[in-house]
């Protein structure tokens, strides 16, 4: 068992982590392009609500679950009457990023508990909640990596423990926040299969029904999002929206230290 001082340590970093970043968002204006869209987005989806988020003429490569969070997050701003990019609007823009870094942090602490001494374990909460480039990505820029990383952690933790029909809808619930989701979506399809081929052949039939209405209830979460937002939209804008946002991006990637750098890859069509 840990020891008191190692308890004391481990609170004491937790406040640590939760004070860098309200201090880095507060003074932190962040990118401003992405922020201005948070911005008007918000103030967009609190005003018409989720029938004229995507209202015509306005530029907008979000899927709608992120934008109900972005309208909500205007609502707090309005409350105390909150504008532009003063430090107190940043902090309440970021709150939702930041609150999910930090569940990510002990989510992976959990995790890690289960195959790991508590120490250790505590050791790999603590080094994601303090790594300087989710604190930057989240509080410092604004961004929402956070929010999707949260979520597919929380997914891909009830697939490995065959929880099929929470792990399939969280993964949709991603989905709706950031399109980047579907990047995971080739190693899920493959965890899938290899649950079903290594089951023995008198399950596979309960197995198989199990996870084919687990694809439907996710299914029916993206359907029941897409007609709540999409009133005023094709019947298939989502799809057209995901294609616009996943097309509208000329490069593989635009970050530098990473292995599309080490490759060669960067700014390459």
């Amino acid at each position: 068992m840990p020891d008191e001082g190692f308890r004391i340590g481990l609170i004491a970093g937790r406040v640590w982590s939760c004070l860098v970043r309200v201090d880095v968002a507060y003074t932190q204006p962040g990118y401003e392009v992405d922020v201005n869209g948070f911005l008007a987005w918000g103030d967009q989806c609190k005003e018409a609500g989720p029938f004229g988020c995507y209202a015509e003429g306005m530029f907008c490569d979000y899927p709608p679950l992120y934008m109900a969070v972005l309208g909500l997050l205007s609502a707090i701003r309005g409350l105390f009457g909150l504008e532009g990019h003063d430090g107190l609007s940043n902090i309440i823009m970021r709150l939702v990023p930041a609150l999910c870094d930090l569940a990510l942090a002990y989510g992976i602490y959990r995790s890690a508990r289960q195959h790991h001494p508590e120490r250790r374990a505590a050791l790999l909460g603590a080094a994601y909640a303090l790594l300087p480039a989710m604190i930057g990505a989240s509080a410092a820029w604004g961004q929402i990596d956070p929010v999707l990383l949260f979520l597919l952690f929380l997914a891909m933790e009830r697939v490995i423990a065959r929880k099929y029909r929470s792990g399939l809808i969280l993964f949709a619930v991603a989905m709706l926040v950031k399109p980047q989701a579907l990047m995971l979506a080739p190693m899920g399809v493959v965890k899938l299969i290899c649950d079903f081929a290594l089951e023995p052949k008198e399950k596979r039939g309960r197995l198989g029904r199990e996870l084919l209405l687990s694809i439907g209830m996710a299914l029916g979460v993206i359907v029941a999002v897409s007609l709540l937002f999409g009133v005023n939209q094709s019947p298939f804008w989502l799809i057209d929206k995901y294609a616009e946002s996943l097309g509208s991006y000329e490069y593989i990637v635009l970050n530098s230290y990473n292995l599309y750098a080490l490759l060669g890859l960067n700014w390459v069509e």
